[in-house]
């Protein structure tokens, strides 16, 4: 074996060719890597795991582009808006709240992106379809940041958020775009009854310059040991005779078990909201996640067990909220992809949330540290047509491990590939086994 190219020592590249799987009705075979034809094979382990060919280090790295703006960046995106405990509002609330705010601040002279569109563009999204470039249908769904990033990223944005403290605001608070300088702040009047809807949308009506004080709210976390999803940080909103407490909560755990994540090695937190009626009975629940493994499926679980709580009657407009962790072991730092190409931070997560490093360390244990670099030939969809790994694998565990990944990698869903970028590039460096 020979040293050649920059890196310094023998380079080894694993590639598979998985073009078309799971595109036409025939069952696809699963993918081996191969070599690429006018390298020298260096190598071949035994097993079969994987060709290794000297190959000079990897292509060079394409850049993110970014696409047609599809309004004038002078135009304000209303983003959804937040609510913090205690202020408990549902989905289709809190969507008709954006849409007030949006006609606000439409009133006062803004120039701002109708959010209707905004919501038929986010919606189809959310189901992996991109309306804005001619429907295109996407091997995994976008979160609301990557849609955001991906058209929107050059346009002011209005964050509007919604908290009580000593009193309860409406803030929306408007940057000039890319800079991310404040530019302008709206405040609706207080509110009086942080339960009601209908209090929240007159103050979106009545929006005057100022600042409530919001910006920066966040919702800690913290972890909790099994069963897989616990409930933490029960608030209570409206008439309560007395607060409501997480012990009902947390008698629901042999039901809520199941509720589990799909990839148990990945936590993710869960907001449930729900809201009695005047017997005691929940009448209205909603579970959300904005991890991008979240399933729909799960969330309904856990409203349908929130659903078989009984709390003693009393009036109605009580509701209540709480976050539901479903937090398991997640991956060691030193485990994790880095990134190589700015603004493919959502594709690299999906990867690390793949479990593939940590499945191929348990086929294939390292015999020392590993420094590679790992492209992927992704398709128009995000569907990986090709994987690749450089790097300095001249020993036989290395081989193997690198073989492994290309085919832990190649099945993993992606959103429809960056703009600009048809080889995705990330590095993966794991320390010398103790």
């Amino acid at each position: 074996m020979t040293t050649r190219g920059r890196w310094g020592s023998v380079v080894a590249a694993l590639l598979v060719a998985c073009h078309g799987a799971g595109r036409g009705s025939e069952p696809a075979e699963p993918p081996s890597p191969v070599t690429s034809t006018p390298a020298p094979v260096a190598g071949t382990d035994d097993d079969g795991a994987g060709s290794v060919a000297e190959l000079p280090g990897p292509p060079a790295r394409q850049e993110l582009r970014a696409l047609e703006p599809p309004f004038p960046e002078s135009m304000v995106v209303i983003l959804p808006v937040e609510d913090f405990p205690p202020v408990v509002l549902f989905p289709d609330e809190l969507a008709e709240l954006r849409r007030r705010v949006g006609e606000s601040v439409a009133a006062r002279g803004w120039s701002v992106v109708p959010v209707a569109e905004l919501e038929r563009i986010e919606a189809a999204a959310a189901q992996g379809r991109l309306v804005l470039e001619g429907d295109l249908a996407c091997r995994a769904p976008l979160t609301h940041d990557e849609l955001m990033a991906r058209y929107f990223g050059r346009n002011a944005s209005a964050l509007v958020e919604v908290a009580c403290f000593a009193t309860c605001w409406l803030q929306v608070s408007i940057d000039d775009g890319p800079e991310g300088d404040l530019d302008v702040t709206f405040v609706g009047p207080r509110v009086t009854k942080p339960h009601d809807p209908a209090a929240w949308i007159r103050s979106a009506r009545s929006l005057e310059e100022g600042l409530a004080g919001i910006a920066g709210v966040g919702v800690p976390g913290s972890t909790s040991p099994a069963p897989p999803v616990t409930f933490e940080r029960v608030v209570g909103i409206g008439p309560w005779r007395t607060p409501p407490s997480g012990a009902r909560l947390e008698a629901l755990a042999p039901q809520v078990a199941r509720c589990g994540h799909p990839d148990p090695h990945v936590g993710l937190t869960w907001i449930v909201k729900a809201e009695l009626g005047p017997d005691g009975r929940i009448d209205r629940c909603s579970a959300r996640s904005e991890h991008p493994s979240a399933r729909v499926v799960d969330g309904e679980c856990l409203c349908q067990s929130i659903e078989t709580l009984r709390h003693p009657a009393g009036p109605a407009g009580r509701r209540l909220w709480a976050e539901a962790r479903d937090e398991q072991e997640a991956f060691a730092d030193d485990q994790a992809f880095e990134l190589l190409q700015p603004g493919t931070e959502g594709w690299v997560r999906r990867l690390d949330e793949s479990r593939a490093v940590a499945a191929c360390l348990q086929q294939q244990p390292l015999d020392a540290a590993i420094d590679v670099t790992v492209v992927l030939d992704l398709a128009p969809d995000g569907e990986i047509d090709r994987a690749q790994v450089f790097g300095e694998l001249s020993s036989l565990p290395r081989m193997r491990f690198a073989g492994c990944l290309v085919r832990e990698l190649a099945p993993v869903a992606l959103p429809c590939r960056p703009p600009g970028i048809e080889q995705l590039q990330v590095r993966l460096r794991l320390a010398s086994p103790s």
